[in-house]
């Protein structure tokens, strides 16, 4: 899902997947309603709601998220809403 705000639409799509790859443009916090952009908090409790399997965050704003340790946190965020989210980073493989 890239470029999403928090709606039903994207619980839909995401609908018991086995995973979900979605943007979290916006750092932790920042108010996401009408601005097409997800937080770590908006995209883990859409997909915990959808009864998805796995979670991956990506499509990070590189001027919110200069660095790892930036999107690191990000998942360590969501993670507290749904267990089994990881950040993207260059090269990682994730088994189904």
């Amino acid at each position: 899902c890239t470029d999403t705000e928090d709606c039903q639409g994207l619980r839909e799509l995401s609908r018991d997947a086995d995973l979900v790859i979605t943007e979290c443009a916006f750092r932790s916090g920042e108010e996401t309603k009408g601005s097409s952009h997800l937080n770590p908090e908006s995209a883990a409790t859409a997909i915990a709601e959808s009864g998805a399997k796995m979670l991956v965050l990506y499509h990070f704003d590189p001027a919110r998220y200069p660095s790892l340790e930036d999107r690191l946190e990000a998942q360590n965020i969501a993670k507290r809403i749904f267990g089994n989210t990881v950040a993207a980073t260059d090269g990682k493989e994730i088994e189904i």
